[in-house]
């Protein structure tokens, strides 16, 4: 079993930052520290060593550093972050974007919204590490074409040396040679023969130079892609095609149009020109298709280095899309959830496993709003709820028990049914019955 992620939160409103721990222990995560200044959190950071999944940051912090230039400071560390905040002008949005930042996530928000943005966040971060790992090793490829470039040229000086030696030499017995055409056919020959290797180191170099440039601006259009993607709330088709816009940027004006077919979909970028020359690509059920205007301009575009970054582009629009399905699937079967218990004229709680949820009744009975709330309202003395929820409804699979509690500030004594909903020892509701 993998290890939850660890959380840090970096945020100057202290109930702002109790709630986002809550929500975050409540889905599972580690949450080690909460720091309302970045330069204590650098500090104990420095001092101590910690590990740290993801940082949520507000980009306004009280204190000598902001969360942008903590943020910046935390990927020089390759610790990623996400920025948590109520509003932004475009002069801070522009400085946030001067280096890679892996998440946005609007105030207000609601639990769902958190839990996506950390795993998107942290599935980006994932996603950078491998593209930057690709560009080291391409990097150090492109040293070694140098270097062998380098060795073929000095063999070419040196060969050059010997034709010209070789030349003086055949000045010398010409008298000798009843035909000298002969040596020059195969002079002719091997400066051909160099000729044409020197155009072939040619050809490398200006793919392998192409390559550079094809993931210079793979890089731009993943940075962009990590920024945008998170603070939309379009629905998934619209945004997909946003992502298809993007993509078509790397290929310039020689790329029509680029469509892609997923889940029974076909969805096309927004200025989709259909031609005969295309490229496919597909990644489990998922296939790519791009459209040029020539077939020069597919084999100039179409290089191992762009199959890859098109690779890494397939397997992020289906972690993304995956992700963002199931996860309005989850709010769908909440509100469809909420509203049967709402239909119900007794105070109801619902409990399981990373979320409670209660109905209109409760609220009133208990005069909260939400959730969030509950925790400390209802009192119950010396029972051991746990252990009486697992020994009869679990274990003798008793169909309910009351137990009896009272609400925080009144007095009077409340009955509560407790029963599992649907023979699911994770989830139960408990029944608060009015007298």
């Amino acid at each position: 079993m993998s290890k939850k992620p660890t959380i840090i939160i970096v945020e100057d409103e202290q109930f702002i930052a109790k709630d986002m721990e809550e929500i975050l222990k409540g889905f599972g995560y580690e949450v080690p520290g909460i720091y309302d200044k970045g330069e204590d959190f650098l500090e104990e950071l420095k001092e101590n060593k910690m590990d740290v999944s993801i940082v949520l940051t507000d980009i306004y912090l009280r204190g000598h550093i902001d969360g942008i230039t903590l943020a910046k400071k935390l990927f020089e560390k390759r610790i990623p972050s996400v920025f948590v905040t109520a509003y932004t002008d475009e002069k801070t949005l522009r400085k946030a974007l001067s280096f890679p930042v892996f998440g946005f996530l609007q105030k207000p928000f609601d639990p769902l919204s958190l839990k996506l943005a950390i795993e998107v966040g942290l599935n980006n971060f994932s996603l950078f590490l491998e593209v930057e790992k690709t560009i080291e090793s391409l990097k150090k490829n492109y040293e070694t074409a140098q270097k062998e470039i380098k060795e073929i040229e000095e063999k070419f000086l040196e060969e050059k040396r010997i034709r010209e030696g070789l030349v003086s030499e055949k000045e010398k017995l010409t008298k000798e040679i009843v035909s000298f055409q002969y040596y020059a056919d195969v002079l002719k020959n091997e400066i051909e023969r160099i000729l044409l290797e020197k155009e072939r180191l040619q050809e490398a170099k200006s793919e392998i130079f192409e390559n550079l440039s094809i993931y210079i601006r793979g890089m731009r259009f993943l940075n962009n892609l990590f920024c945008e993607i998170t603070t939309k709330n379009a629905d998934l088709p619209l945004l997909i095609e946003v992502i298809l816009d993007e993509f078509k940027k790397i290929f310039d004006d020689n790329c029509k149009g680029i469509s892609i077919y997923i889940d029974g979909k076909n969805i096309n970028s927004s200025d989709f020109i259909n031609t005969d020359i295309s490229y496919r690509q597909n990644f489990d059920e998922i296939q790519l298709n791009i459209l040029f205007n020539s077939k020069e301009s597919l084999k100039k575009h179409i290089t191992d280095s762009s199959k890859n970054l098109i690779d890494t582009l397939l397997k992020l629009i289906s972690c993304f899309y995956n992700n963002r399905k199931n996860l309005l699937k989850e709010k769908e079967e909440k509100e469809n959830m909420i509203d049967l218990f709402n239909s119900i004229n007794l105070p109801i709680i619902y409990y399981a496993e990373n979320r409670t949820m209660i109905n209109e009744e409760t609220k009133k009975l208990l005069n909260i709003s939400n959730e969030n709330e509950l925790k400390g309202k209802i009192i119950t003395e010396n029972i051991d709820l746990e252990k009486i929820t697992k020994e009869l409804l679990i274990e003798k699979k008793e169909k309910f028990f009351e137990y009896s509690c009272k609400i925080k500030g009144k007095n009077d004594i409340l009955k509560v049914r407790r029963s599992l909903l649907k023979n699911n020892a994770k989830e139960f509701i408990d029944l608060i019955l009015l007298t």
